[in-house]
């Protein structure tokens, strides 16, 4: 899955799910910066929260995953999504939607 992303054998975009505690964010920010230096991009992460709307998650998502270079997405969320805003995930883990990049996105979900 993940790994077959970094070595190229799947064309297919990963989504990697992180379920973890409010003080993992440094453990996001790390494997951010690590991916980004692998790959020879700026990260940021994106924050987000309840009042994060699925248009503006799908916003973010669209500016930074769109192309015909790999791209990175790390996500935070901080206290919770808006209900329909992990919907959008699913139009940039598809495959068939999004022939021509093949984004990473490491979502961090606290417990």
């Amino acid at each position: 899955t993940a790994f077959r992303w970094f070595d190229a054998s799947s064309a297919d975009p990963v989504v990697v799910v992180i379920y973890a505690s409010a003080g993992a964010s440094t453990l996001l920010a790390e494997m951010t910066l690590a991916t980004g230096s692998f790959l020879g991009q700026q990260t940021t992460v994106f924050r987000a929260s309840a009042d994060t709307k699925r248009a503006q998650l799908h916003a973010i998502f669209d500016q930074t995953l769109v192309g015909e270079d790999t791209s990175l997405a790390p996500t935070n969320r901080r206290s919770g999504y808006a209900w329909d805003s992990p919907l959008v995930l699913h139009s940039f883990a598809d495959g068939n939607l999004v022939a021509d990049s093949r984004p990473l996105i490491w979502l961090q979900v606290r417990c």
